[in-house]
């Protein structure tokens, strides 16, 4: 009987342990329950947040894209309305210039047609004036005074030519005045005229005025006015002399120390074969230039 009580009580002993492990495990169990209980009601609070937060994103979003949407619609509507306007005023504008061109057609051709008629006018007139001068210029040449003056003329330009000639082949010939204006003298006179004029020792005054004389005259006179030491007095008035030969005209007077009056107006020189000649004869005491620009020179 002892031994069946005592091991009655180790029994129970064992089983009281037992009961307390499992009490122990029971309660850890329930803490580690709770534990992830509320692990997972923050992890539902913080769901629910970011849902909150992703609703309200999405609700912005939607709202946006129905304000562009709209605003698209809007500007495609003002865009119609502006392309229907600009085709309108295109058309409008098409219609306009085409009554304008035909109305300017039949303007030019109103105008032409009336040129037309002035032009042969013109014709039947130039022809008539023609034929009148002509048979005026038939009957000058036949008149005994034209004759007698084309002769005198004739007889005139002879002698200055044969001056110059003279002059050519003695130029130490004692003239000291030589008037050779109008007298139609080429470039090959006054070749030959300079190339006296480079020794003669007498000649003061040359009257060149209103010839044929260019560049190679002027040219050919400016090396003559290199040696002579006689001339005082060159007119070259009215001939076809550019800025070139007042160039070289320019360049002779910078060493001459003879000359002091040059006639040079009438002459097709620009501002450059002008202003060639002032600075050299500005340079010269008491030079007197004489130069008028033609009209036709700008």
């Amino acid at each position: 009987t002892w031994e069946l009580q005592a091991a009655a009580e180790e029994a129970a002993t064992a089983a009281a342990a037992e009961r307390e492990r499992l009490e122990g495990h029971l309660a850890a169990a329930a803490i580690e329950t709770s534990e992830q209980q509320a692990a997972a009601e923050e992890a539902a609070r913080t769901a629910a947040a970011e849902r909150e937060k992703l609703e309200e994103r999405v609700a912005a979003a939607a709202a946006k894209a129905s304000e562009q949407l709209a605003a698209g619609e809007e500007a495609a509507r003002v865009a119609a309305a502006e392309k229907e306007r600009l085709e309108a005023a295109a058309k409008e504008a098409l219609t306009t210039v085409a009554a304008e061109r035909n109305k300017f057609k039949e303007e030019l051709a109103a105008v032409a047609a009336k040129a037309e008629i002035a032009a042969e006018e013109a014709a039947r007139t130039a022809a008539g004036e023609k034929n009148k001068l002509e048979e005026q210029l038939a009957a000058v040449a036949e008149d005994p005074a034209y004759l007698r003056f084309r002769e005198t003329l004739e007889a005139e330009a002879l002698a200055a030519k044969q001056e110059a000639r003279a002059l050519q082949l003695w130029p130490d010939r004692a003239v000291e005045e030589l008037d050779l204006e109008e007298m139609n003298l080429s470039d090959s006179d006054v070749q030959a005229l300079a190339t006296a004029l480079q020794t003669n020792s007498a000649l003061k005054e040359l009257r060149l005025v209103g010839n044929a004389i260019t560049d190679v005259g002027a040219e050919a006179i400016a090396e003559a006015l290199a040696t002579n030491r006689t001339l005082t007095e060159l007119g070259l008035y009215g001939n076809q002399i550019t800025d070139r030969g007042a160039e070289a005209i320019a360049k002779a007077l910078a060493t001459n120390r003879t000359l002091t009056m040059l006639f040079f107006g009438g002459n097709p020189i620009t501002e450059r074969g002008a202003e060639a000649l002032k600075t050299v004869c500005n340079r010269k005491k008491g030079f007197n230039l004489s130069l008028v620009l033609v009209e036709e020179v700008d």
